[in-house]
């Protein structure tokens, strides 16, 4: 005797006085329409949802941008505090400051995994200190619905 695991079900269909219930017909709708389109329709409400949720990304926390920078630039270490200018990192906590000489530029070192910045690395070489690593993340994020529709 064999035994199998059946892989499709045939699901009776009840026609109560000839009328299709919604539930069927959005059902049957739902068969004729390509699965990548379902992950596709996903993902953009996933980015609705992700991108009109804080609409005011402050980009205060952008330790991975600064560390992208320096790894283009040929270092490990961020140049830190830096004061002036339109991007500024004098307000980071969490960094271990080096020790530099005098008139020398001064940097340190942030306390995090590096893959975040390897990613964000093509866009910081296109924009620069300018790159929005919070929408970078509600993009991706927004993939990752779609993948795991997938």
């Amino acid at each position: 005797m064999t035994r199998s695991i059946p892989t499709t079900f045939d699901r009776p269909r009840r026609m109560s006085a000839g009328r299709i219930s919604i539930g069927e017909r959005f059902e049957s709708a739902l068969e004729r329409v390509d699965p990548a389109m379902i992950g596709l329709f996903f993902i953009v409400v996933a980015l609705g949802i992700y991108y009109f949720s804080d609409p005011a990304r402050s980009g205060f926390y952008n330790h991975f941008v600064w560390q992208a920078d320096a790894f283009l630039h040929g270092r490990f270490p961020i140049a830190y505090p830096v004061l002036d200018g339109p991007y500024t990192n004098g307000y980071f906590q969490d960094v271990l400051p080096l020790n530099s000489d005098p008139g020398q530029p001064s940097y340190a070192l942030l306390p995090f995994p590096p893959l975040p910045a390897i990613v964000l690395m093509p866009f910081v070489a296109l924009f620069g200190l300018a790159t929005n690593s919070q929408l970078f993340g509600v993009v991706l994020g927004a993939l990752n619905v779609g993948l795991a529709f997938r």
